[in-house]
């Protein structure tokens, strides 16, 4: 797993990171009882959650997702919150992941030659 700081680099490439973004952080827990109790945890933190059965079919899901400008700090901050509260229900937290907000928001696309009007 890249560390925040590798990921934060790569969004970068890619995105506006003075923007705020909608982020999620994934945690894992290996009962719906566990999810439950971590989600409750987690939304007194002011994130959104949403719990559901993992892809695996076993472990549950608790999605949290907040709007923050990305910095290193917030995101550093979020994961030592997440991570405890995973430990603190036997799960464990997967990392983040961040929606792409556009460099230039305002450039349109010519569609037919594909480039920037502005």
């Amino acid at each position: 797993m890249a560390s925040d700081s590798d990921a934060l680099d790569q969004l970068a490439e890619v995105s506006d990171i003075s923007k705020v973004h909608a982020v999620q952080h994934y945690l894992y827990f290996p009962s719906k009882i566990a999810a439950r109790r971590a989600a409750s945890d987690i939304v007194k933190q002011k994130y959104v959650v949403t719990e559901r059965l993992g892809a695996d079919l076993k472990n549950w899901l608790v999605l949290a997702e907040h709007r923050i400008v990305p910095t290193l700090e917030a995101l550093t901050a979020a994961r030592a919150a997440l991570e405890k509260c995973a430990t603190k229900f036997g799960g464990e937290y997967d990392g983040w992941e961040a929606a792409v907000r556009s460099i230039n928001a305002d450039a349109t696309v010519d569609t037919e030659s594909n480039n920037p009007l502005g």
